[in-house]
Protein backbone atom coordinates (compact mmCIF):
# COMPACT_ATOMS: atom_id res chain seq x y z
CA UNK A 1 0.00 0.00 0.00
CA UNK A 2 1.23 3.63 -0.45
CA UNK A 3 0.23 6.86 0.42
CA UNK A 4 -2.27 7.67 -2.44
CA UNK A 5 -4.04 4.66 -1.62
CA UNK A 6 -4.70 5.69 1.71
CA UNK A 7 -5.68 8.98 0.38
CA UNK A 8 -8.31 7.65 -1.22
CA UNK A 9 -9.35 5.53 1.13
CA UNK A 10 -9.64 8.20 3.80
CA UNK A 11 -11.90 10.16 1.18
CA UNK A 12 -14.45 7.07 1.43
CA UNK A 13 -13.84 7.78 4.53
CA UNK A 14 -15.13 10.78 4.91
CA UNK A 15 -18.22 10.17 2.37
CA UNK A 16 -19.04 6.95 4.58
CA UNK A 17 -18.62 9.26 7.65
CA UNK A 18 -20.77 11.42 6.44
CA UNK A 19 -23.70 9.65 6.20
CA UNK A 20 -23.47 8.18 9.22
CA UNK A 21 -23.34 11.61 10.94
CA UNK A 22 -26.72 12.27 9.18
CA UNK A 23 -28.40 8.80 10.40
CA UNK A 24 -26.94 9.42 14.35
CA UNK A 25 -27.69 13.10 14.22
CA UNK A 26 -24.22 14.32 15.34
CA UNK A 27 -21.45 16.80 13.67
CA UNK A 28 -19.89 15.74 10.90
CA UNK A 29 -16.29 16.27 12.00
CA UNK A 30 -17.19 13.82 14.83
CA UNK A 31 -17.79 10.60 12.54
CA UNK A 32 -14.75 11.65 10.42
CA UNK A 33 -12.07 12.16 13.26
CA UNK A 34 -13.85 8.87 14.50
CA UNK A 35 -13.55 7.31 10.80
CA UNK A 36 -9.57 8.23 10.71
CA UNK A 37 -8.98 6.77 14.17
CA UNK A 38 -10.90 3.29 12.90
CA UNK A 39 -8.98 3.36 9.90
CA UNK A 40 -5.59 3.77 11.52
CA UNK A 41 -6.49 0.80 13.87
CA UNK A 42 -7.04 -1.04 10.54
CA UNK A 43 -3.66 -0.16 9.09
CA UNK A 44 -2.52 -1.55 11.86
CA UNK A 45 -3.85 -5.00 11.52
CA UNK A 46 -2.16 -4.99 8.00
CA UNK A 47 1.04 -3.22 8.56
CA UNK A 48 2.76 -2.48 11.50
CA UNK A 49 2.49 0.78 13.09
CA UNK A 50 5.78 2.11 11.86
CA UNK A 51 4.67 1.49 8.13
CA UNK A 52 0.99 3.11 9.14
CA UNK A 53 2.62 6.10 10.39
CA UNK A 54 5.28 6.74 7.28
CA UNK A 55 2.33 5.92 4.74
CA UNK A 56 0.39 9.42 6.82
CA UNK A 57 4.12 11.68 6.67
CA UNK A 58 3.17 13.04 3.25
CA UNK A 59 -0.25 13.76 3.91
CA UNK A 60 1.02 16.48 6.41
CA UNK A 61 1.00 19.21 3.70
CA UNK A 62 -3.24 18.52 3.36
CA UNK A 63 -3.32 19.78 7.43
CA UNK A 64 -0.77 22.94 6.83
CA UNK A 65 -3.11 23.79 3.63
CA UNK A 66 -6.67 23.20 5.07
CA UNK A 67 -5.62 25.01 8.31
CA UNK A 68 -4.63 27.80 6.16
CA UNK A 69 -7.57 28.12 4.22
CA UNK A 70 -9.66 27.78 7.21
CA UNK A 71 -8.05 30.61 8.77
CA UNK A 72 -8.14 32.56 5.61
CA UNK A 73 -11.92 31.87 5.68
CA UNK A 74 -12.17 32.95 9.65
CA UNK A 75 -10.55 36.26 8.73
CA UNK A 76 -14.02 36.89 6.32
CA UNK A 77 -16.04 36.83 9.86
CA UNK A 78 -14.23 40.23 10.36
CA UNK A 79 -16.36 42.05 7.86
CA UNK A 80 -17.53 45.45 8.53
CA UNK A 81 -21.38 44.34 9.63
CA UNK A 82 -19.86 41.27 12.27
CA UNK A 83 -17.03 43.62 13.37
CA UNK A 84 -19.47 46.27 14.45
CA UNK A 85 -22.44 43.49 15.60
CA UNK A 86 -19.84 41.75 17.82
CA UNK A 87 -17.21 44.79 18.67
CA UNK A 88 -18.70 45.74 22.37
CA UNK A 89 -18.75 41.42 23.69
CA UNK A 90 -15.16 41.38 21.81
CA UNK A 91 -14.28 44.37 24.02
CA UNK A 92 -16.10 43.12 27.14
CA UNK A 93 -16.07 39.46 26.70
CA UNK A 94 -12.70 38.09 25.10
CA UNK A 95 -10.71 39.85 28.58
CA UNK A 96 -12.13 37.73 31.03
CA UNK A 97 -12.78 34.52 28.61
CA UNK A 98 -8.82 34.81 27.80
CA UNK A 99 -7.69 36.53 31.35
CA UNK A 100 -9.03 33.75 33.61
CA UNK A 101 -8.39 30.70 31.33
CA UNK A 102 -4.74 31.77 31.56
CA UNK A 103 -4.77 32.54 35.25
CA UNK A 104 -6.53 29.01 36.41
CA UNK A 105 -4.07 27.21 33.70
CA UNK A 106 -0.98 29.19 34.84
CA UNK A 107 -1.79 28.37 38.30
CA UNK A 108 -3.20 24.66 37.79
CA UNK A 109 -0.04 23.66 35.66
CA UNK A 110 2.78 25.11 37.67
CA UNK A 111 1.43 23.75 40.52
CA UNK A 112 1.06 20.48 39.07
CA UNK A 113 4.83 20.70 37.37
CA UNK A 114 5.97 21.83 41.05
CA UNK A 115 5.09 17.87 41.81
CA UNK A 116 7.14 16.54 38.86
CA UNK A 117 10.64 15.18 39.91
CA UNK A 118 13.71 17.60 39.45
CA UNK A 119 11.31 20.85 39.29
CA UNK A 120 12.25 24.23 40.33
CA UNK A 121 10.06 27.43 40.81
CA UNK A 122 10.94 29.32 37.65
CA UNK A 123 10.55 25.98 35.46
CA UNK A 124 7.12 25.31 36.58
CA UNK A 125 6.21 28.89 36.28
CA UNK A 126 7.28 28.57 33.20
CA UNK A 127 5.34 25.39 32.25
CA UNK A 128 2.19 27.07 33.16
CA UNK A 129 2.75 29.98 31.36
CA UNK A 130 3.36 27.81 28.12
CA UNK A 131 0.34 25.65 28.33
CA UNK A 132 -1.63 28.97 29.45
CA UNK A 133 -1.15 30.64 26.17
CA UNK A 134 -1.81 27.25 24.61
CA UNK A 135 -4.61 26.86 26.21
CA UNK A 136 -6.61 30.37 24.98
CA UNK A 137 -6.49 28.87 21.28
CA UNK A 138 -10.02 27.21 19.91
CA UNK A 139 -9.69 25.03 17.58
CA UNK A 140 -10.55 27.24 14.49
CA UNK A 141 -11.06 24.18 11.67
CA UNK A 142 -13.63 22.42 13.86
CA UNK A 143 -15.42 25.20 15.21
CA UNK A 144 -16.21 26.77 12.11
CA UNK A 145 -16.80 23.66 10.30
CA UNK A 146 -19.44 22.41 12.70
CA UNK A 147 -21.19 26.38 12.76
CA UNK A 148 -21.08 26.02 8.93
CA UNK A 149 -22.70 22.49 8.84
CA UNK A 150 -25.59 23.16 10.79
CA UNK A 151 -26.03 26.88 9.23
CA UNK A 152 -25.89 28.06 12.59
CA UNK A 153 -26.96 32.54 12.63
CA UNK A 154 -27.29 34.99 15.69
CA UNK A 155 -25.36 36.83 17.87
CA UNK A 156 -23.64 33.76 20.36
CA UNK A 157 -22.69 32.49 16.96
CA UNK A 158 -21.17 35.83 15.67
CA UNK A 159 -19.20 36.13 19.03
CA UNK A 160 -17.82 32.51 18.41
CA UNK A 161 -16.82 33.61 15.11
CA UNK A 162 -14.73 36.16 15.68
CA UNK A 163 -13.68 34.54 18.99
CA UNK A 164 -11.98 32.08 17.78
CA UNK A 165 -10.34 34.38 15.24
CA UNK A 166 -9.23 36.42 17.92
CA UNK A 167 -8.27 34.12 20.28
CA UNK A 168 -6.65 32.15 18.09
CA UNK A 169 -4.18 35.08 16.66
CA UNK A 170 -3.41 36.17 20.88
CA UNK A 171 -2.67 32.74 21.62
CA UNK A 172 -0.21 32.18 18.50
CA UNK A 173 1.67 35.33 19.31
CA UNK A 174 1.36 35.07 23.05
CA UNK A 175 2.65 31.61 23.44
CA UNK A 176 6.04 32.51 20.93
CA UNK A 177 6.49 36.01 22.80
CA UNK A 178 6.27 33.81 26.21
CA UNK A 179 8.64 31.34 25.00
CA UNK A 180 11.38 34.05 23.35
CA UNK A 181 11.31 36.33 26.79
CA UNK A 182 11.80 33.28 28.77
CA UNK A 183 14.51 31.88 26.94
CA UNK A 184 16.14 35.03 26.42
CA UNK A 185 16.21 35.40 30.60
CA UNK A 186 17.77 32.25 30.52
CA UNK A 187 14.64 30.44 32.27
CA UNK A 188 14.36 27.53 29.57
CA UNK A 189 17.83 26.30 28.81
CA UNK A 190 18.50 24.82 25.57
CA UNK A 191 16.78 26.57 23.44
CA UNK A 192 17.80 27.39 20.16
CA UNK A 193 20.00 30.66 19.89
CA UNK A 194 18.08 33.84 18.03
CA UNK A 195 19.36 36.57 16.56
CA UNK A 196 17.67 39.48 18.25
CA UNK A 197 14.79 38.50 20.11
CA UNK A 198 13.24 41.74 20.36
CA UNK A 199 13.22 41.35 16.48
CA UNK A 200 11.58 38.04 16.73
CA UNK A 201 8.60 39.40 18.92
CA UNK A 202 8.07 42.32 16.50
CA UNK A 203 8.66 40.26 13.61
CA UNK A 204 5.93 37.35 14.45
CA UNK A 205 3.38 39.70 15.44
CA UNK A 206 3.21 42.62 13.32
CA UNK A 207 5.53 41.13 10.42
CA UNK A 208 2.96 38.26 9.96
CA UNK A 209 -0.06 40.97 10.64
CA UNK A 210 1.31 43.24 8.05
CA UNK A 211 2.68 40.75 5.84
CA UNK A 212 -1.11 38.84 5.54
CA UNK A 213 -2.53 42.36 5.29
CA UNK A 214 -0.32 43.02 2.41
CA UNK A 215 -0.87 39.49 0.69
CA UNK A 216 -5.31 40.24 1.21
CA UNK A 217 -4.87 43.69 -0.55
CA UNK A 218 -2.96 42.19 -3.24
CA UNK A 219 -5.16 39.28 -3.51
CA UNK A 220 -8.12 41.65 -3.78
CA UNK A 221 -6.43 43.69 -6.52
CA UNK A 222 -6.12 40.74 -8.56
CA UNK A 223 -9.49 39.53 -7.77
CA UNK A 224 -10.72 42.76 -9.70
CA UNK A 225 -8.55 41.88 -12.66
CA UNK A 226 -8.59 37.73 -13.02
CA UNK A 227 -11.31 35.42 -14.29
CA UNK A 228 -12.28 33.42 -11.36
CA UNK A 229 -10.75 30.19 -12.74
CA UNK A 230 -7.06 31.84 -12.31
CA UNK A 231 -8.00 33.45 -8.82
CA UNK A 232 -8.92 30.13 -7.82
CA UNK A 233 -5.74 29.13 -8.73
CA UNK A 234 -3.84 31.94 -7.25
CA UNK A 235 -5.04 31.87 -3.90
CA UNK A 236 -3.73 27.94 -3.96
CA UNK A 237 -0.06 28.97 -4.74
CA UNK A 238 -0.37 31.58 -1.89
CA UNK A 239 -1.91 28.68 0.41
CA UNK A 240 0.84 26.10 -0.55
CA UNK A 241 3.86 28.96 -0.47
CA UNK A 242 3.02 30.04 3.20
CA UNK A 243 4.42 26.43 3.85
CA UNK A 244 7.41 27.22 3.16
CA UNK A 245 7.72 31.28 4.19
CA UNK A 246 8.46 30.38 8.11
CA UNK A 247 11.58 28.50 6.96
CA UNK A 248 12.48 31.11 4.20
CA UNK A 249 12.09 34.25 6.47
CA UNK A 250 14.32 32.30 9.29
CA UNK A 251 16.86 31.37 7.16
CA UNK A 252 17.73 34.12 4.90
CA UNK A 253 16.61 37.20 6.83
CA UNK A 254 17.04 36.27 10.74
CA UNK A 255 13.21 36.38 11.34
CA UNK A 256 9.92 34.64 12.81
CA UNK A 257 6.84 34.52 10.96
CA UNK A 258 3.89 32.73 11.41
CA UNK A 259 2.16 31.23 8.89
CA UNK A 260 -1.50 30.89 10.41
CA UNK A 261 -1.43 34.72 11.69
CA UNK A 262 -0.51 35.48 7.55
CA UNK A 263 -3.14 33.37 6.86
CA UNK A 264 -5.75 34.92 9.17
CA UNK A 265 -4.52 38.77 8.84
CA UNK A 266 -4.90 37.74 4.93
CA UNK A 267 -8.57 36.83 4.83
CA UNK A 268 -9.29 40.12 7.37
CA UNK A 269 -7.62 42.52 4.70
CA UNK A 270 -9.46 40.18 1.79
CA UNK A 271 -12.79 40.93 3.10
CA UNK A 272 -12.29 44.40 3.68
CA UNK A 273 -10.50 45.54 0.51
CA UNK A 274 -12.49 43.07 -2.38
CA UNK A 275 -15.83 44.30 -3.99
CA UNK A 276 -18.28 41.23 -4.73
CA UNK A 277 -15.81 38.60 -2.99
CA UNK A 278 -18.73 36.23 -1.95
CA UNK A 279 -18.70 34.29 -5.49
CA UNK A 280 -15.30 34.20 -5.01
CA UNK A 281 -14.65 32.68 -1.68
CA UNK A 282 -18.14 30.35 -1.98
CA UNK A 283 -15.97 28.98 -5.00
CA UNK A 284 -12.87 28.22 -2.63
CA UNK A 285 -15.01 26.86 -0.10
CA UNK A 286 -16.18 24.22 -2.56
CA UNK A 287 -13.25 23.49 -4.13
CA UNK A 288 -11.67 22.73 -0.65
CA UNK A 289 -14.06 20.14 0.52
CA UNK A 290 -11.82 17.25 -0.15
CA UNK A 291 -8.79 18.85 1.54
CA UNK A 292 -11.44 19.65 4.38
CA UNK A 293 -12.74 16.00 4.26
CA UNK A 294 -8.83 14.66 4.33
CA UNK A 295 -7.74 17.58 7.24
CA UNK A 296 -10.19 15.67 9.50
CA UNK A 297 -9.85 11.91 9.27
CA UNK A 298 -6.31 12.59 8.67
CA UNK A 299 -6.71 14.77 12.24
CA UNK A 300 -8.00 11.22 13.94
CA UNK A 301 -6.01 9.08 11.70
CA UNK A 302 -2.72 11.06 14.19
CA UNK A 303 -4.80 11.35 16.79
CA UNK A 304 -2.37 10.40 19.76
CA UNK A 305 -5.07 8.42 21.91
CA UNK A 306 -1.72 6.68 23.36
CA UNK A 307 -0.84 10.03 25.23
CA UNK A 308 -4.57 9.74 26.94
CA UNK A 309 -2.19 7.14 29.12
CA UNK A 310 0.42 9.52 30.18
CA UNK A 311 -1.12 12.56 30.50
CA UNK A 312 -0.85 12.40 34.52
CA UNK A 313 -1.68 15.08 36.74
CA UNK A 314 -0.22 17.82 34.68
CA UNK A 315 -2.35 17.13 32.17
CA UNK A 316 -5.85 16.70 33.86
CA UNK A 317 -4.97 19.86 35.61
CA UNK A 318 -4.66 21.57 31.97
CA UNK A 319 -7.83 19.81 30.71
CA UNK A 320 -10.04 21.26 33.85
CA UNK A 321 -8.43 24.50 34.32
CA UNK A 322 -9.09 25.41 30.53
CA UNK A 323 -12.64 24.09 30.40
CA UNK A 324 -13.35 25.90 33.44
CA UNK A 325 -11.39 29.30 32.62
CA UNK A 326 -13.51 29.59 28.94
CA UNK A 327 -16.90 28.46 30.72
CA UNK A 328 -17.09 30.80 33.50
CA UNK A 329 -15.44 33.93 32.20
CA UNK A 330 -17.80 34.24 29.36
CA UNK A 331 -20.50 32.85 32.01
CA UNK A 332 -19.38 36.27 34.04
CA UNK A 333 -19.19 38.69 31.16
CA UNK A 334 -22.87 37.91 30.13
CA UNK A 335 -24.05 38.34 33.30
CA UNK A 336 -22.41 41.70 33.98
CA UNK A 337 -23.31 43.14 30.53
CA UNK A 338 -27.50 42.03 30.78
CA UNK A 339 -29.00 42.99 28.06
CA UNK A 340 -26.52 44.72 26.64
CA UNK A 341 -26.04 41.26 24.68
CA UNK A 342 -27.77 38.49 23.00
CA UNK A 343 -24.97 35.58 23.44
CA UNK A 344 -25.96 33.63 25.79
CA UNK A 345 -24.24 32.03 29.29
CA UNK A 346 -22.76 29.17 28.33
CA UNK A 347 -21.05 30.48 25.38
CA UNK A 348 -17.87 29.42 26.44
CA UNK A 349 -18.55 26.05 25.69
CA UNK A 350 -17.86 26.51 22.19
CA UNK A 351 -15.00 27.11 22.72
CA UNK A 352 -13.61 24.25 24.15
CA UNK A 353 -12.19 22.35 20.57
CA UNK A 354 -8.52 22.42 20.63
CA UNK A 355 -6.74 20.70 17.99
CA UNK A 356 -4.38 22.49 14.59
CA UNK A 357 -2.76 25.47 16.47
CA UNK A 358 -2.39 24.05 19.33
CA UNK A 359 -0.65 20.88 17.71
CA UNK A 360 1.51 23.41 15.72
CA UNK A 361 2.84 24.88 19.20
CA UNK A 362 3.38 21.68 21.14
CA UNK A 363 5.68 20.67 18.14
CA UNK A 364 7.31 23.84 17.70
CA UNK A 365 8.25 24.03 21.19
CA UNK A 366 10.05 20.67 20.97
CA UNK A 367 11.87 21.72 18.19
CA UNK A 368 13.04 25.20 19.54
CA UNK A 369 13.73 23.77 22.94
CA UNK A 370 16.23 20.61 23.58
CA UNK A 371 15.00 19.67 27.00
CA UNK A 372 12.82 16.62 28.74
CA UNK A 373 9.83 19.23 29.27
CA UNK A 374 9.27 20.06 26.28
CA UNK A 375 8.26 16.52 24.84
CA UNK A 376 5.94 16.53 28.43
CA UNK A 377 4.13 19.75 27.50
CA UNK A 378 3.84 18.39 24.00
CA UNK A 379 2.40 15.32 25.23
CA UNK A 380 -0.25 17.32 27.62
CA UNK A 381 -1.60 19.34 24.30
CA UNK A 382 -1.87 15.94 22.53
CA UNK A 383 -3.69 14.51 25.21
CA UNK A 384 -5.91 17.95 25.53
CA UNK A 385 -6.53 17.52 21.99
CA UNK A 386 -7.74 14.19 21.77
CA UNK A 387 -10.28 14.79 25.14
CA UNK A 388 -11.35 18.16 23.40
CA UNK A 389 -11.65 17.46 20.02
CA UNK A 390 -14.73 15.37 19.96
CA UNK A 391 -16.32 16.62 23.12
CA UNK A 392 -15.62 19.77 21.66
CA UNK A 393 -17.00 19.47 18.29
CA UNK A 394 -20.28 17.94 20.56
CA UNK A 395 -20.80 21.19 22.78
CA UNK A 396 -20.79 23.70 19.70
CA UNK A 397 -23.62 21.85 18.37
CA UNK A 398 -25.30 22.02 21.77
CA UNK A 399 -24.49 25.72 22.54
CA UNK A 400 -25.63 27.13 19.01
CA UNK A 401 -29.22 24.79 19.10
CA UNK A 402 -29.78 26.21 22.56
CA UNK A 403 -29.36 29.54 21.81
CA UNK A 404 -31.84 28.97 18.97
CA UNK A 405 -29.89 30.34 16.28
CA UNK A 406 -30.21 26.61 14.33
CA UNK A 407 -33.84 26.16 12.61
CA UNK A 408 -35.14 23.28 13.39
CA UNK A 409 -35.36 21.74 9.85
CA UNK A 410 -31.54 21.52 9.68
CA UNK A 411 -31.82 18.80 12.45
CA UNK A 412 -34.46 17.13 10.90
CA UNK A 413 -32.52 14.42 9.10
CA UNK A 414 -33.56 11.05 8.47
CA UNK A 415 -32.37 8.90 11.42
CA UNK A 416 -31.06 5.34 10.32
CA UNK A 417 -32.21 2.99 13.79
CA UNK A 418 -35.32 5.92 14.30
CA UNK A 419 -36.39 4.84 10.26
CA UNK A 420 -35.72 1.43 10.88
CA UNK A 421 -37.58 1.11 14.31
CA UNK A 422 -40.60 3.38 12.94
CA UNK A 423 -40.86 0.85 9.73
CA UNK A 424 -40.70 -2.22 12.42
CA UNK A 425 -43.08 -0.65 14.78
CA UNK A 426 -45.45 1.74 12.95
CA UNK A 427 -47.52 2.20 15.94
CA UNK A 428 -44.03 4.53 17.66
CA UNK A 429 -44.31 7.27 14.37
CA UNK A 430 -47.06 8.89 16.85
CA UNK A 431 -44.52 9.65 19.04
CA UNK A 432 -42.14 10.97 16.38
CA UNK A 433 -45.26 13.18 15.03
CA UNK A 434 -45.70 14.24 19.27
CA UNK A 435 -42.15 15.21 18.59
CA UNK A 436 -41.53 16.93 15.32
CA UNK A 437 -37.85 18.18 16.28
CA UNK A 438 -37.02 14.74 16.05
CA UNK A 439 -38.67 13.09 12.86
CA UNK A 440 -38.05 11.82 10.07
CA UNK A 441 -38.71 13.93 6.85
CA UNK A 442 -39.36 10.70 5.02
CA UNK A 443 -42.75 10.72 3.67
CA UNK A 444 -43.66 14.00 5.02
CA UNK A 445 -44.67 17.18 2.90
CA UNK A 446 -42.97 20.08 2.68
CA UNK A 447 -46.53 21.93 3.81
CA UNK A 448 -47.09 20.05 6.65
CA UNK A 449 -43.76 22.38 8.01
CA UNK A 450 -44.60 25.34 9.93
CA UNK A 451 -42.78 28.18 11.37
CA UNK A 452 -41.27 26.66 14.13
CA UNK A 453 -39.52 24.66 11.56
CA UNK A 454 -37.29 27.84 10.10
CA UNK A 455 -37.19 30.39 12.54
CA UNK A 456 -34.14 31.73 14.32
CA UNK A 457 -35.23 32.48 18.09
CA UNK A 458 -31.87 34.49 18.89
CA UNK A 459 -32.00 37.46 17.43
CA UNK A 460 -32.07 41.34 17.87
CA UNK A 461 -34.64 43.80 17.83
CA UNK A 462 -35.62 47.76 17.66
CA UNK A 463 -37.44 49.55 20.56
CA UNK A 464 -40.01 51.77 20.02
CA UNK A 465 -37.78 54.87 21.41
CA UNK A 466 -34.44 53.86 19.28
CA UNK A 467 -33.51 57.02 17.77
CA UNK A 468 -32.70 57.53 14.35
CA UNK A 469 -29.22 57.38 14.87
CA UNK A 470 -29.23 54.31 17.20
CA UNK A 471 -31.64 53.06 14.23
CA UNK A 472 -28.47 53.44 11.37
CA UNK A 473 -26.15 51.63 14.12
CA UNK A 474 -28.41 48.84 14.17
CA UNK A 475 -28.72 48.32 10.79
CA UNK A 476 -24.94 48.90 9.74
CA UNK A 477 -24.20 46.41 12.25
CA UNK A 478 -26.90 43.61 10.48
CA UNK A 479 -26.80 41.31 7.42
CA UNK A 480 -31.11 42.04 7.70
CA UNK A 481 -33.06 43.94 5.04
CA UNK A 482 -36.13 44.39 6.83
CA UNK A 483 -35.57 44.86 11.22
CA UNK A 484 -38.59 43.94 13.87
CA UNK A 485 -39.26 46.85 16.32
CA UNK A 486 -40.66 45.53 19.70
CA UNK A 487 -41.91 47.71 22.71
CA UNK A 488 -40.04 47.98 26.06
CA UNK A 489 -42.63 44.26 27.16
CA UNK A 490 -41.23 42.91 23.85
CA UNK A 491 -44.30 43.42 21.81
CA UNK A 492 -44.11 43.14 18.11
CA UNK A 493 -44.93 46.85 16.73
CA UNK A 494 -43.81 46.64 13.60
CA UNK A 495 -41.35 46.31 10.88
CA UNK A 496 -38.35 49.35 9.96
CA UNK A 497 -37.80 48.72 6.25
CA UNK A 498 -34.60 49.84 4.51
CA UNK A 499 -36.20 51.81 2.17
CA UNK A 500 -38.20 53.72 4.52
CA UNK A 501 -34.83 55.03 6.23
CA UNK A 502 -33.43 55.59 2.95
CA UNK A 503 -36.12 58.08 2.52
CA UNK A 504 -36.08 59.78 5.77
CA UNK A 505 -31.73 60.40 5.07
CA UNK A 506 -33.58 63.31 2.79
CA UNK A 507 -34.74 64.67 4.87
CA UNK A 508 -32.57 65.81 7.34
CA UNK A 509 -34.57 68.45 9.87
CA UNK A 510 -36.96 65.97 11.19
CA UNK A 511 -33.85 63.55 11.95
CA UNK A 512 -33.58 64.34 15.76
CA UNK A 513 -37.37 63.89 16.02
CA UNK A 514 -37.27 60.28 14.58
CA UNK A 515 -37.59 57.19 16.43
CA UNK A 516 -37.59 53.28 15.55
CA UNK A 517 -41.51 53.49 16.56
CA UNK A 518 -41.92 55.97 13.79
CA UNK A 519 -40.78 54.41 10.75
CA UNK A 520 -42.17 51.14 11.88
CA UNK A 521 -44.62 49.67 9.64
CA UNK A 522 -46.98 48.61 11.68
CA UNK A 523 -49.40 46.47 8.79
CA UNK A 524 -46.41 44.42 8.10
CA UNK A 525 -48.00 41.24 9.29
CA UNK A 526 -46.42 38.78 11.68
CA UNK A 527 -46.71 35.00 12.09
CA UNK A 528 -47.02 32.26 15.21
CA UNK A 529 -45.21 29.34 15.34
CA UNK A 530 -47.82 26.78 14.07
CA UNK A 531 -48.25 28.89 10.52
CA UNK A 532 -47.90 26.83 7.64
CA UNK A 533 -45.05 27.83 5.18
CA UNK A 534 -46.85 28.40 2.18
CA UNK A 535 -48.71 31.10 4.12
CA UNK A 536 -45.49 32.70 5.11
CA UNK A 537 -44.57 32.59 1.69
CA UNK A 538 -47.35 34.77 0.16
CA UNK A 539 -46.84 37.23 3.06
CA UNK A 540 -43.31 37.73 2.18
CA UNK A 541 -44.45 38.14 -1.60
CA UNK A 542 -47.22 40.57 -0.80
CA UNK A 543 -45.39 43.22 1.98
CA UNK A 544 -41.94 42.61 -0.49
CA UNK A 545 -40.18 41.53 2.58
CA UNK A 546 -36.83 40.35 3.10
CA UNK A 547 -37.50 39.02 6.55
CA UNK A 548 -40.58 38.12 8.77
CA UNK A 549 -41.01 38.80 12.33
CA UNK A 550 -42.51 35.74 14.68
CA UNK A 551 -44.62 36.13 17.72
CA UNK A 552 -46.02 33.77 20.01
CA UNK A 553 -49.41 34.43 19.34
CA UNK A 554 -51.46 36.88 17.71
CA UNK A 555 -53.02 38.24 21.00
CA UNK A 556 -50.09 38.98 23.44
CA UNK A 557 -47.80 39.74 20.23
CA UNK A 558 -44.55 38.86 22.20
CA UNK A 559 -41.59 38.64 19.59
CA UNK A 560 -40.03 35.36 19.31
CA UNK A 561 -38.29 35.35 16.66
CA UNK A 562 -37.53 35.72 12.77
CA UNK A 563 -37.56 34.24 9.27
CA UNK A 564 -35.65 34.99 6.41
CA UNK A 565 -36.78 34.56 3.23
CA UNK A 566 -34.01 32.98 1.67
CA UNK A 567 -34.63 29.93 4.55
CA UNK A 568 -37.84 29.73 3.63
CA UNK A 569 -37.25 29.11 -0.38
CA UNK A 570 -34.30 26.69 0.87
CA UNK A 571 -37.17 25.01 2.50
CA UNK A 572 -39.76 24.67 -0.30
CA UNK A 573 -37.43 24.21 -3.23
Amino acid sequence: MNSSTLTGLMLLTAIIGGYAAKWVRIPRVVTLILGGIGLKYWMGLVSTAEQAKALAEPLSIINTLALGIILFMIGRVFDVGRTKATRGMLRRISPFDIGLTVLLVTIGCAAAAWTLPGMVPSLSLAIGLLLACAAIEAAPATTWYVLQEYDAKGPTTDYLLVSMGFNCLVSIIAFHVVFIVLAQFGVLAGVKSVNSWRLDILSLSLGSIGLGALLGVVMAALHSRLPLREMVLVFFACMLLMVSCEYLARHFFAVTLSPMVICLAMGMAFERTAQNASFFEKTVETASIPIFALFFVLAGYNLHLEELGHIGVLGSVYVLMRVLGKYFGIRYAVRQMGSATKAKENAGLGLICQAGVAIFLGAYLVDQWAHPMAAKINAVILAAVAICELGGAMLVKHVVIGAGEVKAVTLLRPGFWQKTWITLAPGVQNLAQKYPDRASLKGKAAESLTVKHIMRRNMHSLLTTATFDEVLNFIESSRFHDFPVADSKGTYVGMVHFHRVRNQLYDPDSVDLVTAGFLADKGTPAVTPETDLPTVLGFIHDYGLGEIAVVDNHVSKRLIGLIEQRDLLRVLV
